[in-house]
């Protein structure tokens, strides 16, 4: 992700008013109608691009976490033509650029107590060193090990490869129960 100049006013406040790398989260729901399944689901609505703006605003700040939230529907592929475009891995690629590891998960918050059935895509963009405090603090190897493809997924980006879709997890609650017993999960 590129800043341009007409970025440069903005990254010389926030680092003024922030402090750069200081803050502890950035948290966004980008508008997501074209994503929904219930929506019209137009690969090619400027709104799309919002995720990547979001990408880009943590690339300004430099937060130790990054949450991007949306609907579940961003996992579904959009066809264009006869390719298939994965809106979330696209932006997951755009956070390890910038020095994120993402961890895509698939939760409900019917688990967290809504009552009702809301599943939502969520993004935890953690930046490098916190990962690896995470993985070193950890009082055991479970979080390096389930994590190990998204590491993967990482370094591959950060080396300037353009990995196949397919090679980065993203987490469902209800089929990696594992994933989320995790200490890094347990206040959930």
């Amino acid at each position: 992700i590129l800043l341009d100049d007409k970025d440069l006013p903005l990254l010389k406040n926030l680092q003024n008013g922030l402090g750069n790398g200081h803050v502890d989260l950035v948290s966004g729901g980008p508008p997501c109608q074209s994503f929904s399944l219930a929506g019209l689901r137009d690969h090619s609505n400027k709104r799309n691009q919002l995720p990547w703006e979001f990408a880009k605003f943590v690339s300004m700040v430099k937060p130790k976490v990054a949450m991007l939230e949306n609907v579940s529907g961003i996992l579904r592929a959009f066809k264009i033509g006869d390719e298939s475009y994965h809106a979330w891995f696209e932006v997951s690629k755009a956070f390890a650029t910038i020095g994120y590891i993402p961890l895509c998960l698939h939760v409900n918050a019917k688990y967290v107590g809504a009552a009702q059935n809301r599943p939502r895509f969520i993004m935890i963009g953690l930046r490098e060193d916190i990962f690896i405090k995470i993985i070193k603090n950890s009082k055991d190897d479970k979080f390096a090990k389930l994590s190990s493809p998204v590491k993967a997924f990482f370094d591959r980006v950060r080396q300037g490869e353009d990995p196949e879709y397919g090679c980065l997890p993203c987490f469902d609650v209800d089929k990696n129960p594992e994933f989320f017993s995790l200490e890094i999960f347990e206040s959930l």
